[in-house]
């Protein structure tokens, strides 16, 4: 048998005793570490610019009250950004000339502006917001490490409504600059048929149609995508599924529109980061 030397035990009584010491010491640097990692703000991988469009650079402030200046109170660190028809047209020729024809075919200008958003995210990133959408907290939480950001309406279970592709709106979304998702949404957009109503050419329906059709693509797993819950970013839904009275004091459209008797019904506990008081305004 053998029979430890004096150093030896000396040694292991030193590495004993200095154990519950090095024990501490790691957890305690853990600690730190994972206290650091913690209170860490954490950046955005989407570009701090806010995009909205009209046919010139005045906003006829009957139709959209003063919300575009919403963005840049909550937002002041953020570049905006009002693109016209004309700088639309600029942004397809100069940088994405192969989507010109199907472009300047569309017959509505609607269908042309749903259209310019989606290269506002793959040129620039950032966010687009409709002119009707409200700003009311600061977007940094919200966007948070997210690559591209979508967000979710409202709108009744029912897979065979018309209502049901409207579910993910096309009113408000966030991306990094050259996610692959906008590029999937320009070549769909390319060969639908031009007879097809404006939702579907460029709008909602095509938003959803592509969405499905990435989800299943390979390139979900290099360019992912997150969806907003109702409350965050739609809280009112235009569905008409959705009571008169909240109808009434939401939209844009009715003469009873009220903000804030709209707010305190759909968000009452202020939660939500923007609301759309869908206007419709083509």
């Amino acid at each position: 048998m053998h029979i430890l030397g004096k150093r030896q035990q000396l040694l292991i009584f030193i590495v004993l005793l200095s154990l519950p010491l090095f024990i501490w010491t790691l957890t305690t640097y853990r600690s730190i570490i994972e206290s650091s990692l913690k209170e860490a703000p954490v950046e955005s991988v989407i570009p701090a610019i806010v995009h909205q469009s009209w046919k010139s650079y005045d906003i006829p402030s009957e139709i959209f009250s003063n919300w575009s200046q919403s963005w840049k109170t909550h937002n002041p660190h953020y570049t905006y950004v009002l693109w016209n028809d004309e700088d639309n047209l600029n942004l397809i020729q100069e940088h994405y000339p192969w989507f010109l024809p199907t472009y300047l075919a569309y017959k509505q200008p609607i269908s042309r502006a749903d259209a310019a958003r989606v290269f506002y995210m793959h040129k620039f990133g950032g966010i687009y917001a409709d002119l009707d959408v409200a700003c009311y907290k600061p977007l940094d939480k919200l966007l948070s490490s997210h690559e591209l950001l979508l967000a979710e309406m409202w709108i009744p279970d029912d897979p065979t409504s018309w209502e049901y592709k409207h579910r993910i709106p096309n009113a408000f979304f966030g991306s990094k600059p050259g996610h692959s998702f906008w590029m999937y949404y320009a070549h769909m957009m390319m060969q639908v048929s031009k007879d097809e109503g404006t939702e579907e050419l460029a709008g909602p329906v095509m938003l959803w149609n592509v969405l499905s059709a990435y989800r299943q693509s390979n390139a979900r797993y290099v360019d992912t995508i997150f969806i907003a819950d109702t409350g965050s970013v739609f809280p009112y839904s235009w569905s008409f599924s959705t009571n008169q009275e909240t109808r009434n004091w939401c939209s844009k459209q009715s003469s009873s529109f009220n903000e804030t008797k709209c707010r305190e019904i759909v968000d009452p506990d202020n939660v939500a980061y923007t609301i759309s008081y869908w206007s419709h305004t083509w």
